[in-house]
């Protein structure tokens, strides 16, 4: 039997994932694909690569608000808010993957500003796809991948 895995978006509720994941990998099931789309599409990301639910759990215990965010009279979240993001992105994944490198085939959702339509990142850089899905406008600033 074939499972597929979709992991939403929700900002900190995202941590919700990780219970399903603690339960999936105690019973032993692994997805044949994961589709996620914000937090959902980061987690799903590292699920992807083959990482374990500990190491995505210390992951997400190093992104503390603190560590994302240089809130200072000169700077915005929007300029900052991704760069310690994609350093801790790349010691975890050791380097810059891509889709081809994962373990597991991997989508993941992102919104075109301009049309307003879903666009499905599955090909090419792994960070600049999980940097894109989280993207939130006026915190996290927009990527520009493949024309969207």
């Amino acid at each position: 039997m074939k499972i597929g895995l979709t992991l939403g978006g929700g900002a900190a509720r995202g941590s919700a994932h990780i219970g399903v994941l603690m339960e999936l990998e105690a019973l032993g099931i692994r997805p044949n694909l994961i589709t996620g789309t914000s937090i959902g599409g980061m987690m799903g990301a590292l699920l992807a690569m083959g990482l374990t639910v500990t190491e995505i759990t210390t992951f997400f215990a190093n992104l503390s608000v603190s560590s994302m965010f240089q809130l200072t009279k000169r700077t915005t979240p929007a300029v900052t808010g991704t760069q310690k993001i994609e350093k801790l992105l790349v010691e975890t994944l050791n380097g810059r993957p891509t889709f081809a490198d994962l373990q597991t085939p991997l989508a993941v959702v992102t919104t075109d500003l301009v049309t307003r339509q879903a666009v499905i990142l599955d090909e090419g850089d792994l960070i600049s796809a999980v940097l894109a899905t989280i993207a939130i406008p006026l915190v996290f600033p927009p990527v520009e991948r493949n024309g969207h």
